[in-house]
C-alpha cells in the first residue's frame, strides 16, 4: 500500500553505498547522496539526475548540486 514507512528512494550510480534507502517524507536531494555515502571517486556532483517513474512515463531531471 501507502504506507509512509514502507516508502523509499534508489540512489544508484557512482555513489558509495548505492541502494534503496527507507525515507519516511520529502527527503532532500543532498541528504539522499549523503545517506548513500556520498559520491565516490568517479562521481561527478555537477551532473545528478533524479527519476521520477510513473505509470507510462519517467520524468529526469538534472541537478548539479556542486553549486547547492
Amino acid at each position: 500500500g501507502d504506507d509512509p514507512l514502507s516508502r523509499a528512494v534508489n540512489v544508484l550510480g557512482e555513489v558509495r553505498s548505492p541502494g534503496r534507502i527507507p525515507v519516511a517524507g520529502p527527503t532532500r536531494l543532498l541528504e539522499g547522496l549523503a545517506r548513500a555515502g556520498g559520491n565516490n571517486s568517479e562521481g561527478d556532483l555537477g551532473e545528478v539526475r533524479v527519476l521520477h517513474e510513473g505509470p507510462g512515463y519517467t520524468l529526469t531531471t538534472r541537478y548539479d548540486v556542486e553549486t547547492v
